[in-house]
């Protein structure tokens, strides 16, 4: 599946950083919404990282951004500066 031009270059900004160990794609929905393509959204927490939802001009993507816990409030505050 092809994320689209401007998701492939969100998603290598965010394996940009060392403190990210890996970016897994997880499920995608083909629907609307009202984000502009590429926009990041940080969603919630899980055991070894936290779940955003990517949005595209065909619909959402779950990614999973893997990472240490100590590194993901940073991680997490520079999606939310670079996405508000």
């Amino acid at each position: 599946m092809s994320l689209g031009k401007i998701l492939n270059k969100q998603i290598a900004w965010l394996e940009s950083f060392d403190v990210v160990k890996k970016v897994i794609l997880g499920r995608t929905e083909n629907c609307r919404h009202s984000f502009r393509s590429g926009y990041l959204k940080v969603q919630h927490d899980l055991d070894g990282g936290f779940i955003i939802k990517a949005f595209s001009g065909n619909g959402v993507v779950d990614i999973f951004v893997r990472c240490e816990e100590q590194h993901r409030e940073y991680i997490k505050d520079l999606i939310r500066k670079r996405f508000t």
